[in-house]
């Protein structure tokens, strides 16, 4: 006997379409840019508008003749012009940032001079990638062995992960990729046999946190020194480097960070626009479509349909995320309207994703990617659209601030501290509170801790490394 049942279910189902979507949105400027050349290059029945396509055969060539004794003339040797400039309609906040590499070129040309399997050299430029700006790897290996994982998109074990660490801590300058100071001040001393860099390492291996907090009386008592070999052991150590990319070579190299959003004031009003004026314009290939309109073949038919679907929904894909992208960003204007009037951070209010969701009536994911590793060029600088988000913090007075403002707070206060007697934590608590806000001292350890400054002690005790 047959039962019949109904059952009324809520459920959320995403097309493939709508995935797709979504990752096109995360994509910044450049990746769009190389988007968009993959997909030329692939598809044939896609192309670029061309501008000057209606101007008479005459007029062309006029235009190609001057460009040439442009070219000829040796106007173009200045190497500081983006490849991707374009002049027509192009202001000085439309070209691309350049921020320096200071020590990426030297590293990968001794990487490739090293008999490496294409797998070993991902990895070992993807570890190279991941050290901070003093040349740490501050990651643990499982967190690295996933993170390589991630990238490459294929499964790596932590044995080779560690394998291709070893090989960049192999490389110079000594000690790059070293997981601390401590590990960083062994690794100088390593080739040292002399008794004196014995005691040192001792120091280093034990006693580093007595080290670092001045209390030297309990090495000496621990290890029975007299106080004048203590201080050619202390003096050794002081003029070992803390950092291992202390000293490196200036920027050679240029890394180009295109801002996707440029804002400009325009009286008490900021006008925002996309910075895609450099990007092409894309329509589907007209004779094209005419020439294989009448293909019998079903499959070629049916690679035709989709090419002509790809290329289709690139072009909608592309003025939906602009679209967005605008909707997002007015919206970021609005609710932060004080400090884009004037770029100071002590004017952020408190924000969060599902504030701008709320504003513009979609999903907080939507509103997380089109804000993830997006820039904005404004009349105080490039701005990473990630900073405008942030927790409240009450004053004394009992109004509502952002913890950036803090943040900046201790920034400066550390930044023009007395270097032979730097602020330790709770001092930086009293002076935080001097200025109006009433912090916990774990939380001032853990802004210092952002910023990237270390303790008091330490900040005093290397201050010429």
């Amino acid at each position: 006997m047959m039962n019949l049942t109904q059952q009324l279910k809520q459920s959320l189902r995403i097309s493939p379409k709508q995935i797709q979507m979504l990752n096109f949105l995360q994509l910044n400027t450049l990746e769009i840019e190389a988007r968009i050349k993959a997909e030329l290059d692939e598809n044939p029945f896609l192309e670029k508008e061309e501008s000057d396509a209606a101007l008479p055969l005459s007029s062309q060539n006029t235009t190609q003749q001057a460009l040439y004794d442009f070219m000829s003339a040796g106007e173009l040797l200045n190497e500081d012009v983006p490849s991707t400039y374009n002049s027509r309609d192009v202001s000085w906040q439309q070209l691309p940032i350049k921020q320096p590499l200071s020590w990426y070129n030297d590293v990968l040309e001794q990487l490739g001079c090293l008999s490496l399997t294409a797998r070993q050299q991902q990895i070992c430029e993807f570890i190279v990638f991941s050290l901070d700006c003093s040349g740490f790897c501050r990651q643990s290996l499982s967190d690295l062995t996933d993170d390589v994982s991630f990238a490459l998109n294929k499964f790596v074990d932590e044995s080779e992960v560690a394998h291709c660490l070893g090989i960049v801590q192999s490389l110079d300058p000594i000690g790059l990729g070293s997981p601390d100071v401590p590990t960083f001040l062994l690794l100088q001393l390593a080739p040292c046999t002399d008794a004196e860099a014995q005691a040192a390492r001792q120091v280093i291996q034990h006693f580093f946190y007595e080290l670092v907090h001045h209390q030297y009386g309990k090495i000496i008592k621990a290890n029975r020194w007299e106080e004048n070999n203590f201080a050619n052991i202390l003096k050794r150590i002081q003029q070992l480097r803390t950092r291992p990319l202390y000293g490196c070579e200036p920027p050679t190299a240029e890394q180009v960070i295109q801002p996707d959003f440029l804002l400009e004031h325009a009286g008490e009003n900021i006008e925002i626009s996309l910075n895609n004026g450099h990007l092409p314009v894309l329509q589907l290939n007209q004779a094209y479509l005419q020439a294989f309109r009448h293909i019998a073949d079903k499959t070629t038919q049916q690679f035709i349909q989709s090419k002509i679907s790809s290329g289709n929904w690139l072009i909608d894909a592309i003025q939906q995320r602009e679209q967005t992208m605008l909707q997002v960003m007015k919206a970021l204007v609005v609710a932060q309207q004080d400090f884009f009037q004037t770029g100071d951070w002590g004017l952020l209010k408190p924000l969060v994703l599902r504030d701008i969701a709320a504003r513009v009536g979609m999903d907080i994911s939507t509103v997380s990617r089109v804000t993830s590793g997006k820039y904005a060029q404004t009349p105080f600088g490039l701005l990473h659209l990630k900073d405008l988000f942030s927790e409240g913090i009450k004053t004394i007075a009992g109004q509502e601030v952002s913890n950036k403002a803090i943040q900046q707070l201790i920034l400066g206060l550390i930044e023009n501290e007395d270097k032979q007697m730097p602020f330790n934590d709770t001092q930086l608590v009293e002076k935080v509170k001097e200025n109006g806000f009433v912090i916990a001292r774990r939380t001032v350890t853990k802004y210092r801790e952002l910023l990237g400054f270390p303790t008091a002690t330490e900040r005093r005790l290397w201050i010429e490394n």
